[in-house]
C-alpha cells in the first residue's frame, strides 16, 4: 500500500504542478497583456508630452513676438507723444506770434487813420485840393 499510496501522491503533486504551470501561464499571459497596453499608453503620453512642448515651444515664441511688438508700440507711441507735444509747443509759439502780429497790425492801422486825417487837414493838402479844383474849373470853361 505504500507504493499506491506514494504513486497517489505523486500523480496528486503532478497534478497541482500542472495546475500551478496553467495558472502562471495564465497570469504571464495577463502580465504580458497589461504589459503591451502598458508600452501603448505609455507611448501615447510620451506623443502627447511632444505634443504639448511643441505647443509650449510655439506659444513662447508667440509671446516673445507679441512681447517685441508691443515694445515697437511703445516706442512708436513715445515718438508720437513726443511729435505731439512739440506741435502743441509750436501751435502755442504760432498762437502768441500771431497775437504780436495782430496787435502790431493794429497799431499800424490806427498809425495810418491818425496819418490820413493828419494829411486831410494838413494846410499843404487844402491848397493842393484848391489847385486841383481850380484847374478842373479852368479846364471846363
Amino acid at each position: 500500500m505504500g507504493l499506491l499510496k506514494k504513486e497517489a501522491q505523486i500523480l496528486d503533486l503532478d497534478n497541482a504542478l500542472k495546475v500551478a504551470e496553467v495558472k502562471l501561464e495564465t497570469e504571464l499571459a495577463n502580465s504580458t497583456d497589461r504589459l503591451q497596453i502598458e508600452q501603448v499608453n505609455g507611448s501615447s503620453l510620451k506623443i502627447t508630452v511632444e505634443e504639448l512642448e511643441d505647443l509650449l515651444q510655439k506659444k513662447n515664441a508667440e509671446l516673445t513676438a507679441a512681447a517685441q511688438e508691443r515694445q515697437r508700440y511703445t516706442t512708436e507711441m513715445q515718438k508720437m507723444k513726443e511729435l505731439k507735444y512739440d506741435l502743441e509747443t509750436k501751435l502755442n509759439l504760432q498762437g502768441r506770434e500771431l497775437k504780436e502780429t495782430r496787435e502790431k497790425l493794429t497799431v499800424l492801422k490806427k498809425k495810418i487813420r491818425e496819418l490820413e486825417l493828419e494829411a486831410a487837414n494838413s494846410p499843404i493838402n487844402k491848397s493842393l485840393r484848391e489847385a486841383i479844383t481850380q484847374q478842373g474849373s479852368s479846364k471846363s470853361t
